[in-house]
């Protein structure tokens, strides 16, 4: 799908050009990053001086004798980041209550070098705002979470999860 059918204006199309280079007969490239300009044909004269440059800031020497080749021309398109709504959650509302059971079971813990009974959540139930302390899995569709007897799990409120060390007295 294109920008434009997607619904974002041709004005708010901004365009990254990238040019992998190197020397003639290196078999490696460096990534050479194009200045905004009106049209690509102005940057040509300035293609030597700017892959040189990024040569001397990887690699310290540039070798004034040998040709340069462009292996690879880059363009990226993209257009404004759209907002993404605040507390968005990858289930939906109103989840089955028995998909969102939370159960208990016997997990090993090398910090522990033993099996501890370990609550595990299903990621629906738990709420913004929240402080859950470890041992702890947090089970979703696409990841799951393992919270060790150590820490503690915030919820912001875009349901993120953040861990944290508990203090060690």
């Amino acid at each position: 799908m294109t920008l434009v059918a997607s619904g974002v204006p041709v004005d708010q199309i901004h365009f990254n050009y990238v040019l992998d280079m190197r020397y003639s007969g290196q078999g490696y490239t460096i990534e050479v990053a194009i200045p905004e300009v009106e049209t690509l044909r102005s940057i040509f004269p300035t293609m030597k001086r700017l892959f040189e440059e990024q040569y001397s800031t990887v690699y310290s020497q540039v070798d004034l004798k040998s040709s340069i080749e462009i292996t690879t021309w880059k363009v990226n398109a993209s257009g404004p980041v759209p907002p993404f709504p605040s507390g968005y959650k990858t289930w939906k509302d109103g989840s089955n209550p028995s998909k969102t059971k939370n159960t208990t079971r016997k997990v090993y813990f090398r910090v522990t070098d033993e099996y501890i009974d370990t609550t595990v959540l299903k990621r629906p139930s738990i709420e913004p705002g929240v402080t859950l302390q470890g041992p702890l899995i947090i089970e979703e569709s696409e990841t799951t979470v393992v919270v060790p007897p150590d820490y503690a799990v915030n919820t912001d409120n875009d349901l993120n999860l953040v861990a944290q060390l508990k203090s060690i007295d």
